[in-house]
């Protein structure tokens, strides 16, 4: 007889128990992830704001796209920072 490979979120000798790393799961087998995480497993960190839709989201940390910045990718930046010569304030100089 030959052994189960169980699929992702699932383990036992029959691959019947359903299982998450941070979260719970219930009598029917539907998974609540911890706050601030997601995914099959719950093991995915999720970024603040989902980085504003300007920037990607890499284990819990933004990483912005050109011209923004912030923790949440929310602030539009200068270009060439204003050349060290000036302060950033609503993208302009």
């Amino acid at each position: 007889m030959g052994t189960c490979r169980c699929d992702i979120g699932f383990r036992g000798d029959l691959c019947t128990e359903r299982y998450v790393i941070r979260g719970t799961v219930d009598a029917k087998g539907i998974s609540t992830c911890e706050k601030n995480y997601r995914g099959v497993l719950c093991n995915e960190k999720v970024c603040p704001n989902d980085c504003s839709d300007n920037g990607i989201c890499l284990g819990g940390v933004c990483g912005c796209k050109p011209g923004y910045e912030g923790f949440d990718c929310s602030i539009k930046s200068c270009r060439n920072l204003c050349n060290g010569h000036g302060n950033c304030k609503n993208a302009e100089c």
